[in-house]
This record gives C-alpha cells, sequence and structure tokens, in this order.
C-alpha cells in the first residue's frame, strides 16, 4: 500500500484541487467526497476515487453518515477538511468518534467566523487591521461611513 490514505472533505473547490496535488505529490493515496460526479478533483491525477454523498449544507447528517462509511470501507487514516465542512465536522465530533480528523472546537470557529469577534482577536493579538468600532444603531453606522469616506 502506497502512503497515508487520505480523504479529502470535498472535491469541487479549488483548494480541495491544491491539497490533493500536495497530497498526491507526496507520495500518497488521495479520495474526495463529493456529491458532484463531476467535481474537480475528478479531473485530478492524483485522486484515486471520488465518492458521492449528500451534501453536506442541506443534509448534514446523511454527510456525515456517508464519510463514516466511507472511512470504514477504504481504510482511510486521514480526512481533511477544506470549507465549511470543518465546522461542521467540530459540532458534530461526538457523532464522528473513531474518523480520522482534527478540527478545532466550534467556539474557535465561531471567533475566526464572525467579524466582530475576529476584530477584536486581532486587536488581542496586536495586529494590524483598518480601525473599528462596535456601532450600536443606525445613526452611528451612517455617521462611521460618512466620516471615514475620504
Amino acid at each position: 500500500m502506497d502512503g497515508v490514505r487520505v480523504l479529502m472533505s470535498e472535491g469541487s473547490s479549488l483548494t480541495a484541487r491544491e491539497v490533493l496535488t500536495c497530497v498526491g505529490l507526496g507520495g500518497h493515496h488521495a479520495e474526495a467526497l463529493d456529491p458532484d460526479a463531476l467535481c474537480t478533483a475528478r479531473f485530478s491525477r492524483w485522486t484515486r476515487k471520488v465518492r458521492s454523498c449528500p451534501r453536506s449544507g442541506t443534509d448534514p447528517l446523511g454527510y456525515l453518515h456517508n464519510l463514516k462509511q466511507v472511512v470504514a470501507e477504504r481504510g482511510i487514516d486521514v480526512v481533511l477538511p477544506t470549507h465549511e465542512q470543518a465546522r461542521l465536522y467540530a459540532a458534530a465530533a461526538p457523532v464522528l468518534s473513531g474518523v480520522p480528523v482534527a478540527v478545532a472546537d466550534t467556539a474557535l470557529f465561531d471567533r475566526v467566523q464572525s467579524k466582530i469577534e475576529f476584530a477584536r482577536l486581532l486587536d488581542e493579538l496586536g495586529l494590524p487591521q483598518p480601525r473599528w468600532r462596535l456601532t450600536t444603531d443606525t445613526i452611528d453606522t451612517v455617521r462611521a461611513a460618512v466620516e471615514s469616506d475620504p
């Protein structure tokens, strides 16, 4: 058997396509889950197999059931979430016991996916960002927009 058996959480994005290339160049066995039989990953020379699955956004439980089934049947060593599936995996951690995936806690996802929380995080870390403030009403919002317009 060659390399690590990697399953991508989806195969339609350019991100997945790039990760598949890295996985393949590393000598690993790459597969993908995707509801679209003609997804981008299908056309990568590094993809060994694309497995059909429900859409994670419209049928998350069906998607997760399918993921677990594919991991067990295909002997997958690691699952790589590339997009919104990472948040789903974090939220469904108890359901995914035994699935080899490492994702952050849902609270951390919420922190970086909220514009306000992310701005606060940048402030805490001392990283540069445009000046910002939390507005509480429409007049504040309009005033702030007028003041920042050159």
